[in-house]
């Protein structure tokens, strides 16, 4: 099985960033907040937005790996077609990987069946 995470798969450009933040909806647990939007891809696209209130550059760093390592190891559980970008609210998720996952995944799975919910309704 194949547990790559390739540039395809990464919001990386401020445009890509900015639109999920405007249009998209938002999802909080009391560590990590998630935005997502549906786009018009086979794949969910996955970025991270980290604010200097977290902590240092070390701390920051070390949150941003534990949340991607959480997306690369759950991408093919994960619902397709959707752009999803996650606002680390305190250091907490950087733990390590299981507690990033722990985190991660359940908003994930959340905003997916809002929107598909919001997507089918009239």
């Amino acid at each position: 099985m194949n547990f790559n995470y390739p540039t395809r798969l990464r919001l990386k450009k401020k445009a890509d960033m900015d639109r999920v933040f405007k249009k998209g909806r938002r999802f909080r647990s009391p560590h990590l907040m998630v935005a997502a939007i549906a786009n018009q891809l086979d794949q969910t696209r996955f970025g991270i937005s980290i604010s200097r209130k977290v902590g240092n550059a070390a701390t920051r760093n070390r949150v941003k790996r534990c949340l991607r390592e959480a997306f690369r190891l759950c991408q093919r559980n994960l619902p397709a077609g959707y752009d999803i970008v996650a606002v680390p609210r305190d250091k907490t998720v950087g733990e390590g990987e299981p507690q990033a996952r722990e985190v991660l995944i359940p908003l994930i799975h959340r905003a997916a069946k809002k929107l598909r919910h919001e997507s089918r309704t009239p």
